[in-house]
C-alpha cells in the first residue's frame, strides 16, 4: 500500500551517459564523468557495462540512432560498441537497456492520496497490474523520462499495464494531458518522426477507469 505520499508513489528509473568523444577506428565513446541539468550535477554510470549489454544511442535532443551491444566491458570510462551506425558523433546519449530498471512488477497494490504521481516509469520489461490508484492528484501512471529535469531515464520499452482500477486522479489540472489517469509521453515535443518514437512495445487493456478528474483517460506520444 502506497498512501499519502508526498512525490510519486514510487519512481523506476534508470541513468544515462553522455560521451564527450567517439574514435571510429575503435567504435569507442568516452563518457563524461559528470553531466549538468536544470536541478543540478549528476554522475554518467558505467558501472556494470558488461559485453552483450545491450545500449541504444541516442542524439542529445533523444532522437534514436541504433541499438547495439557492448562489444567489451567498460573501461576506465569507455566503452566500446558492437556496431556503427551513421551519425555516431563525439556527443551523444547511451542508455544500458539491461541495467536500466528492467524486470520490473507492481501487482496488486494500492496507490491512494498521492501528491504528485501514482506510479512513474521509466524501465523496461516491466507489468503493472490488478493494481487500485485512486485520489492522484496528477497521473495515475506516467510513463515518461524526465532526463531534462532529473537525471531519470529511460523510455519504456515491453511494459503491460493491465487490469487496474484508476479512480479519481489527474485534478491537479484538468487540462493538462500529462495528467492522464495514464499517460506515456517523451521529454521532446511531439513528432511524426519515426526516430522520436521511443517507448515501444507498450500494452494497456482491461483498466477500468473512473471518475477522472482530467480530460484524457488514457493519453499516448512518442511510441
Amino acid at each position: 500500500v502506497f498512501t499519502d505520499m508526498t512525490d510519486d508513489g514510487t519512481n523506476i528509473n534508470g541513468h544515462y551517459m553522455l560521451t564527450s568523444s567517439y574514435d571510429p577506428d575503435t567504435n569507442r565513446f568516452t563518457i563524461d564523468p559528470e553531466f549538468d541539468v536544470v536541478t543540478g550535477t549528476y554522475t554518467s554510470h558505467t558501472e556494470g557495462v558488461a559485453v552483450g549489454d545491450r545500449i541504444r544511442i541516442l542524439t542529445l535532443d533523444f532522437a534514436w540512432i541504433g541499438d547495439t551491444t557492448a562489444a567489451s566491458d567498460a573501461d576506465n570510462g569507455m566503452i566500446t560498441l558492437a556496431d556503427r551506425f551513421e551519425g555516431m558523433t563525439d556527443h551523444m546519449v547511451l542508455q544500458n537497456l539491461d541495467r536500466q530498471s528492467n524486470g520490473f512488477a507492481i501487482r496488486n497494490c494500492v496507490v491512494e492520496r498521492i501528491r504528485s504521481r501514482g506510479l512513474l516509469i521509466k524501465g523496461t520489461d516491466g507489468t503493472i497490474e490488478h493494481c487500485t490508484i485512486r485520489d492522484v492528484r496528477m497521473a495515475g501512471i506516467l510513463v515518461k523520462p524526465e532526463s531534462n529535469e532529473w537525471p531519470e531515464f529511460g523510455f519504456a520499452q515491453n511494459l503491460v499495464i493491465r487490469n487496474n482500477h484508476i479512480i479519481g486522479t489527474g485534478y491537479a489540472a484538468p487540462t493538462n494531458n500529462l495528467y492522464a489517469a495514464i499517460n506515456v509521453s517523451g521529454d521532446t515535443a511531439q513528432s511524426g518522426d519515426p526516430i522520436y518514437q521511443l517507448h515501444r512495445g507498450i500494452l494497456i487493456e482491461g483498466n477500468f477507469i473512473e471518475n477522472r478528474r482530467n480530460e484524457s483517460a488514457i493519453k499516448v506520444s512518442h511510441a
